[in-house]
This record gives structure tokens, sequence and C-alpha cells, in this order.
């Protein structure tokens, strides 16, 4: 089991952009996930948290053409960073490496999923998870 893993479902706050690098392409896109509470008056108060996501070679070509405002289900995992800037400030950054990204459909009659891009094998099924007596009961 991985131990550095992120799931995230959220939207997509703007286009993807794509860039050559020297190992090949980079895809970079911003997720938005939404929670809330409730405050002291009893109203419910949403809260937004934006991620920045990366995709890297051939998923990076997939990504390419996600737009702003679809929904996502990004899988990967977590790169922290730093850099100073230019007024001479240590600047950290928390970044998602994708590995898998859905991008949801978000027609009201269709019954299709969407599109889903990978760079890893699929999920074993049921069956195979018993076969190798992966059962520890948690659901990823």
């Amino acid at each position: 089991m991985k131990n550095n893993f992120i799931f995230l479902s959220g939207n997509v706050g703007r286009d993807a952009e794509t860039r050559s690098v020297s190992s090949g392409s980079v895809t970079h896109f911003s997720v938005a996930t939404n929670d809330g509470y409730y405050d002291k008056g009893g109203n419910w108060v949403e809260v937004s948290t934006w991620h920045h996501v990366e995709a890297w070679g051939k998923l990076a070509e997939s990504c390419s053409s996600i737009k702003k405002g679809s929904k996502v289900i990004v899988r990967g995992k977590m790169k922290y960073g730093e850099y100073v800037d230019k007024d001479g400030n240590k600047v950290k950054t928390a970044d998602v490496v994708a590995s898998d990204v859905d991008v949801i459909k978000q027609e009201k009659k269709s019954s299709g999923s969407g599109d889903r891009y990978s760079n890893s094998q699929p999920a074993p099924t049921e069956r195979e998870e018993d076969l190798n007596g992966d059962d520890d009961g948690l659901p990823f």
C-alpha cells in the first residue's frame, strides 16, 4: 500500500496548461474542493480549498484538454517543495502529482461516466483482491 496517496474530487479552476520540458510534457491545472461548517448562528459556511495539480508524460498530453469548470477526480501523491521569491522570502509549495484523472461528464440524461486518463494499471477486481488476500477493510 502506498503511504503517499491523495484522492481529490472537485472542479477545475482554470484551463489546463501544457508545456514541453526536457523529460517530455507537463500539464498544470487547479482543482477546488468544497467543505464547510455551521457557524455559531447555525448558518452553513462553504469553504473552498485550491489544489495545484501536475500531470507528466502521456497523462499530461491526455489532460491538456481539461477546461475550467470541469468536474474531475484526481488520484496521485503529494509533492512538497520550496523556492525563494524575488524578495528573498522562502515560499513553500504543495502540489498533487496525478497518476489518474477522471473527467466527469455533466450531462443530465447521460449515463456515461466521462473520460479517464491514467498513468497506472487498472485496479484489480474485488475477486482479484480476494484471491490476493488483500482484505484489510480499507476502501483503497
